[in-house]
């Protein structure tokens, strides 16, 4: 058996900072991102969660990015060197195998189209609106959503043919299952809906002929989820906003069993 905590959305840019002392209940610790916006806070967090933590996997939310848009190149640049510094495992690009299991993870981004009634113009208008961000943002967010889609179908084809690993955990920012969102009252049919996840990256699925997910843990979403489609376990652990009816003000980071 490998346990591992997973963490997400603490959006320190808003919240107040959160108790890392005592908390581990692993040895291995999940950042799902959207810790904050500000690069110089996450390398101090990331950097004690790797005090608590013998290992710490890290990847990025849309909320580290969000100062930096539309160089999404530079603020990745950026990123790696906190995690450099940090001494944490940044898993954009990287596959770690501890044990037996495989950890993959990328952002994942948006593809839009949760919802498919929302016109697609307006839904690009209310965003760039919204986040004051250039035109170009929501067609770049799209072709980083295809290109993490075929990093992950990726990784997932080449664990298939690798004897040491027997599972695969894999590791996204945002949602996988479209369901998860048309489910919330608070969603469905509003243009947030088509800002929450990628429609395309369950169907690596499909090149998992070995059956090795076992888990997926996403954060982005912060309403609790914690269920099985087919043997995959979907699970997230995300703090959330302040003020919102997600928050949790009391937070613990959550204990995962592969």
């Amino acid at each position: 058996m490998l346990a591992f905590d997973i963490i997400s959305d603490l959006h320190l840019s808003v919240n107040d900072n959160f108790c890392w002392e005592g908390q581990a209940t692993a040895p291995i610790c999940l950042v799902l991102g959207d810790i904050c916006r500000d690069h110089h806070q996450l390398q101090q967090v990331l950097t004690t969660l790797r005090s608590e933590y013998a290992t710490v996997l890290y990847i990025d939310g849309n909320e580290e990015h969000k100062d930096l848009w539309p160089d999404f190149q530079a603020s990745h640049q950026s990123i790696c060197q906190v995690c450099r510094d940090s001494d944490v495992v940044y898993l954009y690009d990287n596959m770690v195998v501890i044990n037996g299991v495989g950890f993959v993870g990328t952002n994942g981004w948006w593809t839009w189209d949760f919802d498919t009634d929302i016109d697609p113009q307006q839904l690009y208008q209310w965003f760039v609106s919204t986040y004051r961000c250039h035109s170009d943002v929501p067609e770049l967010i799209s072709r980083m959503a295809e290109v993490d889609t075929d990093y992950l179908g990726s990784c997932v084809r080449r664990a298939q043919t690798m004897p040491d690993v027997n599972k695969l955990v894999l590791a996204t920012h945002t949602v996988p299952v479209a369901d998860i969102i048309l489910n919330d009252i608070d969603f469905a049919g509003s243009y947030k809906c088509n800002v929450m996840g990628n429609s395309l990256m369950f169907d690596v699925h499909a090149l998992d002929t070995e059956h090795k997910i076992s888990h997926w843990c996403f954060g982005h979403y912060h309403g609790l989820v914690d269920q099985y489609i087919g043997n995959t376990r979907l699970i997230n652990n995300c703090r959330g906003r302040s003020g919102s009816a997600q928050y949790k003000s009391v937070y613990f980071p959550r204990r995962v069993e592969v």
